[in-house]
């Protein structure tokens, strides 16, 4: 929601992040497991729902296992319409499942 048609990614902070009132935020950080992910990101307050994921296995390596991270956020945003693929993740603490 914070991207740019045609355009690479850029710089942003987190307030940039909470203005836009995300219901949820996914936290991926590029070669970074679910655990390191959800440590670098614990100071982080969010008033929705806020997870750490297995970036490095999952999202951020062109390989067939991007398929099982596509899956996993189809659970993370739709949990009553797709099935947990039972991949790693981490939620939290502080964060909430109420709507922003």
């Amino acid at each position: 929601m914070l991207g740019r048609p045609g355009a690479p990614c850029y710089p942003t902070s987190w307030e940039a992040v909470r203005n836009q009132r995300p219901e949820l935020v996914v936290v991926a950080p590029c070669g970074f497991d679910h655990e390191r992910a959800a440590r670098e990101a614990s100071p982080l307050e969010f008033d929705c729902r806020t997870v750490a994921v297995d970036s490095n296995a999952y999202y951020a390596r062109p390989a067939p296992r991007v398929a099982d991270g596509v899956a996993q956020l189809a659970f993370l945003i739709h949990p009553d319409l797709a099935d947990d693929p039972d991949l790693p993740y981490t939620e939290l603490a502080g964060s909430t499942a109420k709507l922003c």
